[in-house]
């Protein structure tokens, strides 16, 4: 994991989300239910979400700035909304294990993350890495930063008749 630091922008956003640098909340319902469900639950998940779980950022939306974006860190939600099945999909196609820790633009994409705390972002047949760490993952999200690297899904579909 790179050493990323919160922009002043990002701890805003954060800042507003009700977010404090010495925050700690008690992630039991988080990994409860992931584990219910089945997922990994990293050691770099679960520090993310003791310190950022259940907060809801506020941003400008990325590609038209005039309106309001958002995002989650609610694992506990992310997974109840996203079938394993998909997620196991995405893992495949990034060929790693996976974990949900949120949602974003609007709850349209899950947010998953990486053993090593790379952050991917999915919606259907779109997925998208994100970040190279999990604070990188709240800057992008929350400055709208672009260039982020498309996964192709091969055969997304195939199965469907």
């Amino acid at each position: 994991m790179t050493n990323v630091v919160l922009s002043k922008f990002s701890r805003d956003c954060l800042a507003d989300a009700g977010w404090t640098k010495g925050r700690r909340i008690d992630v039991g319902p988080h990994i409860r239910r992931l584990e219910a469900d089945g997922y990994p639950v990293f050691e770099v998940a679960r520090d993310f979400l003791t310190r950022f779980g259940g907060l809801r950022l506020k941003y400008p939306h990325f590609r038209v700035p005039a309106h309001d974006d958002s995002c989650h860190f609610d694992a506990a939600a992310a997974s109840r909304r996203i079938s394993k099945y998909t997620v196991a999909r995405y893992a495949e196609a990034i060929g790693k294990p996976v974990c949900p820790v949120g949602a974003a633009f609007h709850d349209h994409m899950v947010l998953m993350m990486t053993e090593r705390g790379l952050g991917y972002a999915a919606f259907e047949d779109a997925l998208i890495r994100l970040a190279e760490s999990p604070i990188d993952m709240i800057n992008n999200l929350c400055e709208g930063r672009d260039g982020h690297e498309y996964i192709p899904l091969p055969h997304w579909t195939a199965d469907r008749k």
